[in-house]
């Protein structure tokens, strides 16, 4: 659920991020009105997007990776464009001198400048994802909070503890694992 999650908010938040950052929106109306959207997606927290497409849509994992993913994109966008306003403009003007238009200038300036933050902050958001993962679960939306809501509700406490220990183990090794990238590209 937390992959799958991060991944939708990554892959939504792009579009959103290009039109907030100052140097790629197209037009100042455009920039403030994606500011706009994107602050109150932020204003939400994941439990009241999980709560309304378990009414929506019922429960099970779908509904907290939609929520998950959905929650994510304002914060992911805005730090995606605080990225995109932090590049070079002389790589941006060199490609542009080449007579390249908007998308080569995006795929050959932009991103290859953006790329390692943009990652950094997606194993961010998919750590923080995991452990969201788990409330969302308590609520309906499925995954491990379902089974510690489970456990919880019959009074299975060694069980619950086993997967609050499977929980925090999980968490560890994806800290461990995301900082190792991070590092290796920054």
């Amino acid at each position: 659920m937390a992959l799958i999650g991060t991944a939708l908010a990554v892959i939504l938040s792009i579009p959103f991020a290009l039109l907030a950052a100052r140097n790629t929106s197209p037009h100042p109306v455009v920039y403030q009105v994606t500011r706009l959207i994107m602050n109150a997606n932020r204003a939400i927290p994941e439990l009241i997007f999980a709560l309304v497409f378990v009414a929506a849509i019922g429960l099970g994992p779908f509904t907290g990776v939609l929520a998950l993913g959905i929650a994510a994109i304002g914060s992911m966008g805005r730090l995606y464009a605080e990225a995109i306003e932090q590049i070079d403009p002389q790589q941006v003007l060199a490609v542009r001198a080449t007579g390249a238009g908007r998308l080569p200038i995006f795929t050959h300036s932009v991103i290859p400048q953006v790329m390692p933050l943009m990652a950094s902050y997606s194993l961010v958001l998919f750590e923080h994802n995991v452990r969201a993962a788990t409330i969302l679960g308590i609520v309906g939306a499925g995954g491990v909070g379902f089974a510690l809501q489970k456990y919880m509700a019959l009074f299975q406490f060694r069980e619950l503890m086993g997967a609050v220990i499977v929980l925090i183990i999980a968490v560890t090794i994806i800290d461990r694992i995301s900082a190792h990238i991070r590092q290796k590209l920054i």
